[in-house]
């Protein structure tokens, strides 16, 4: 049986690495097709990108455990 921990870190790396990579990217192409706002999508990255760090970093405590 796996470690559960090990699981929830592997999840947890997932989940932060297509916050910081794939959803910007993603709003930078909705933001060209319907003009939004710079500002908005702007923070909305920034945003994407701290959830991300915060679950790169869950992923390296549950590692450690």
């Amino acid at each position: 049986m796996p470690n559960p921990n090990k699981i929830v870190a592997i999840a947890c790396l997932l989940i932060g690495c297509f916050d910081m990579f794939i959803f910007p990217q993603i709003f930078s192409s909705l933001q060209k097709k319907y003009s939004a706002d710079k500002k908005v999508i702007g923070l909305m990255n920034k945003a994407l990108v701290a959830g991300g760090i915060i679950f790169v970093a869950a992923s390296i405590y549950f590692f450690q455990k």
